[in-house]
């Protein structure tokens, strides 16, 4: 880091000596702890002075310690010391500007890492209505088969013909038939009111689970490989990829 000592100078005070160059010296850190001063081609010079504030030599370019006194120009002395502040806070805007892009890098890795998993909610919502639509084919299958058997089997005393057994069990048949074709009409009436509530739950979880993992906004029912290629969210326009 570097800190412009002058009129015109970044220093962490004003400097108004008419003696004191505009763009007088510059003061640079060193690996070592120390710092290099250099005068950059000041009117009136840079000098390194004694605990006594005596000229010791005049310098284009020195190593200085924070205890270093120097002359700019005829009369104005500072200690090194006095700039270090500069520093210290050019550092502390380092490290903050260092931790706030640790943070976003850390919110980015978070936000792509919960999008990622937004294609199992998905999936798993596909399957969830499949198997609710295959369950409910299962069952209306199997509502129906007692209506299909004793139809069958109505069909099939009148297929064989008069005989008394036929005929003592044919109107018992019937009436089986008839008692099985109404309770298959209201399990399947059941069933049919069953399946949109069910259906509607499904839908109320996938709307709370399928939102974009920054601003929480529900994405719509529309495949995860279409988010993909949004590339971002349609609400809070954070970008997922």
């Amino acid at each position: 880091m570097e800190v412009l000592i002058g009129k015109e100078g970044n220093q962490p005070f004003k400097i108004t000596d008419p003696y004191v160059s505009r763009k007088h010296a510059i003061l640079r850190t060193l690996p070592d702890g120390n710092y290099q001063l250099e005068d950059l081609g000041s009117t009136g010079g840079t000098y390194i002075l004694d605990n006594n504030n005596n000229k010791i030599r005049q310098i284009i370019k020195a190593t200085v310690t924070p205890e270093t006194k120097v002359l700019l120009g005829t009369q104005y002395i500072l200690e090194i010391k006095s700039l270090l502040s500069y520093f210290h806070k050019k550092e502390q805007e380092e490290q903050e500007k260092k931790r706030e892009e640790q943070r976003k890098l850390k919110e980015e890795k978070e936000l792509i890492a919960n999008f990622a998993k937004l294609q199992n909610v998905y999936e798993n919502y596909i399957t969830e209505k499949i198997n609710l639509q295959k369950s409910i084919a299962v069952k209306n299958f199997y509502r129906s088969l007692p209506t299909v058997i004793s139809t069958l089997l109505f069909g099939l005393t009148m297929v064989l013909g008069e005989n008394a057994f036929i005929a003592s069990v044919r109107p018992f048949i019937g009436l089986l038939m008839v008692v099985f074709i109404g309770i298959t009409t209201l399990q399947v009436y059941k069933g049919q009111k069953e399946q949109p509530e069910k259906m509607e739950q499904i839908n109320k979880q996938f709307m709370i689970d399928y939102v974009c993992p920054k601003c929480g906004s529900f994405l719509g029912f529309i495949p995860f490989e279409s988010l993909v290629k949004k590339k971002q969210c349609p609400s809070c326009k954070c970008k997922w990829i």
